[in-house]
């Protein structure tokens, strides 16, 4: 019976001691959960889960001490994944090399003349989470609609050679090789 009855008043103590409605139950980490150095963290409460959470907690009797610790956990898991996102894209714009903003912000001011705010979209995702493959095909696609298609304009090949008259190599040459040139070049002047 003694047993029966710790159990009875501990687990009526559990129920008064914890939050009586969803809203009760405060919003925060736990003193323990450490933010590494130089990383700027934090949960958002106004979040929408946030509310879904704190009604679970409810619903499963949690006391306030549990649902910090989750969350800790919460919060741990987004860490990881900002973190991973940041050494992503780090990954990404080595790829562009030294110049990686600079190509980025062109791509971007390009979409952003030639579509308006219907590139907000695009232009958005450029620049927080920009891929070497895609900055290089915009750069690519850009090049084009630049020259219409065109390859760059060289003058080269444009003007004959000057023809002074003379065959080349013919001090070199020996007597057939010489009036085998002559004739070729009296036969297509005709």
């Amino acid at each position: 019976m003694r047993t029966l009855a710790v159990e009875s008043a501990a687990a009526a103590s559990n129920r008064a001691s914890r939050p009586q409605k969803a809203e009760d139950f405060q919003f925060g980490l736990s003193k323990d959960f450490k933010v590494p150095q130089g990383v700027e963290f934090e949960l958002n409460e106004q979040d929408p889960l946030v509310g879904q959470y704190r009604q679970f907690a409810l619903e499963s009797g949690l006391n306030q001490a549990q649902f910090t610790k989750g969350l800790d956990l919460v919060a741990a898991m987004r860490l990881g994944e900002a973190q991973q996102f940041a050494a992503a894209r780090t990954a990404e714009l080595g790829k562009l090399g030294a110049t990686a903003n600079d190509r980025i912000t062109s791509v971007v001011q390009w979409l952003t003349a030639m579509a308006g705010d219907k590139a907000a979209g695009i232009v958005k995702m450029f620049q927080l989470a920009p891929r070497a493959d895609t900055v290089e095909a915009m750069e690519t696609i850009i090049q084009k609609f630049v020259t219409q298609g065109s390859a760059n304009f060289s003058a080269g090949g444009r003007v004959p050679p000057a023809d002074n008259g003379k065959i080349p190599g013919y001090d070199k040459m020996t007597f057939e090789q010489r009036r085998f040139e002559q004739d070729k070049r009296r036969a297509a002047a005709r």
